[in-house]
């Protein structure tokens, strides 16, 4: 009967994957929808590219993320904090025999009873007691467990500082793609009909033997490769609004205009600051370098707590304890006391762990001058393609004026001969 009702036991308590059906998936994928936009600013004018910034911040989920990550962990070092008081336990209890809880005495001489049976002790029992302890290998443990937790909080603050920059960037991007979609995609539609007018017309006149076959299918490949070409200009202009409205947070297929600044206004600024200069700002304030100071810190903090477990504990308890016995003379007491313990075993152990930490140490550290060297070479090569690119926007707006110098000489040559 035990094995049977052992088996029955045993199977009422299996547990089997329950995946999850079609309908939870989709209420869940309900809720998740109508949770991505909520409580949001409606777009009421054209967006500048100082809005979307502000939008992305504000409204962003990875930005949300991180904020949430951070406050999490400054309330796991809220929690830690605590770690670090002693105990106060309060204790009651109750307990009630079916029969009275007695005893005799044998004489370790004789061998003969030498005391009647006899009891010290009610059936129903209440106990009751409060109890202060406090360990000073577990106070030092806690502290260093504190220590690391607000390291992790900084670190969390870093990864949100990581985050904001590459949406910023991210933003800036696609906003002014955005403002080229707005300028371009008009005359690119204009000019990609003209090319099919072409084409239809070389093929007409190919089919007509107007053109020698040769010539015609020549000029049309050359209209097909400029069509190419320009339709994925286009379907990088299409792609550029909806990863700007992915970026703050807009409905997908909400329909929104940006600000399209003056070319006057787009002036882009001239770098005076020296590349070294640069190189040691990247160095100290780069969130990726800061946070591997602060994992270095926690490393070291790991040697601590390893050597530390070299120390026995030594705990001091006072307290005072009631017990409901109608035997006792007293029924309340206070007790107090000291208690040394150590695992012998973390003497064996320690050098280990010591040795693991402190390699631990030097990896982080050099990790972070890998780290460091690459910064250093991100810098210097964005300084170089900084230099570039203003080079080539220089040659740029050189070439767009005789452009449009030409096309004004082009019509008033035209006008005059009409």
């Amino acid at each position: 009967m035990a094995a049977v009702l052992g088996l029955v036991i045993l199977a009422g308590c299996t547990v089997k994957p329950e995946p999850l059906d079609d309908n939870e998936r989709t209420l869940r994928a309900t809720t998740d929808f109508s949770r991505l936009f909520v409580d949001q600013e409606p777009v009421r004018r054209p967006i500048s590219v100082f809005d979307a910034v502000a939008r992305a911040l504000k409204y962003n989920l990875d930005e949300r993320l991180k904020v949430m990550e951070k406050a999490l962990a400054d309330k796991r070092l809220d929690a830690s904090q605590f770690d670090l008081l002693p105990q106060l336990t309060a204790t009651a209890g109750y307990s009630r025999r079916s029969n009275e809880r007695a005893s005799s005495s044998k004489s370790l001489l004789t061998g003969t009873q030498s005391l009647e049976v006899s009891t010290s002790e009610d059936l129903e029992l209440k106990r009751g007691g409060l109890t202060f302890s406090w360990n000073i290998l577990d106070f030092g443990l806690s502290y260093v467990r504190a220590k690391q937790n607000a390291d992790e909080a900084l670190i969390a603050e870093e990864r949100r500082r990581k985050v904001v920059q590459n949406i910023v960037l991210d933003v800036r991007d696609a906003y002014w793609r955005a403002v080229s979609a707005e300028r371009l995609l008009t005359p690119l539609r204009s000019q990609i009909s003209q090319i099919e007018v072409a084409l239809a017309k070389s093929r007409t006149a190919e089919a007509q033997r107007l053109m020698p076959p040769r010539l015609a299918l020549t000029f049309q490949r050359d209209l097909l490769e400029q069509l190419r070409e320009l339709n994925v200009i286009r379907r990088r202009l299409v792609l550029a609004k909806v990863s700007l409205a992915a970026l703050i947070n807009l409905r997908p297929g909400e329909n929104f205009d940006v600000v399209i600044p003056d070319d006057r206004d787009i002036v882009p600024p001239d770098v005076m600051i020296p590349v070294e200069h640069m190189e040691m700002v990247a160095l100290i304030d780069r969130p990726e370098l800061r946070e591997e100071d602060y994992r270095k810190r926690i490393s070291q903090w790991d040697v601590r707590q390893a050597m530390l477990s070299l120390i026995p504990g030594i705990e001091f308890r006072a307290g005072g304890d009631y017990e409901s016995n109608s035997f006792l003379a007293n029924n309340t007491w206070i007790s107090w006391g000291a208690t040394i313990t150590q695992n012998l075993f973390n003497y064996i152990s320690a050098p280990s762990r010591i040795r693991f930490a402190e390699s631990a140490a030097t990896v982080a550290d050099a990790r972070r001058l890998a780290l460091s060297m690459a910064i250093v070479a991100q810098v210097q090569i964005s300084y170089r393609r900084y230099r570039v690119a203003r080079e080539e926007e220089k040659l740029a707006r050189r070439i767009f004026d005789v452009d449009d110098r030409l096309t004004s000489v082009v019509k008033n040559q035209s006008d005059s001969e009409a």
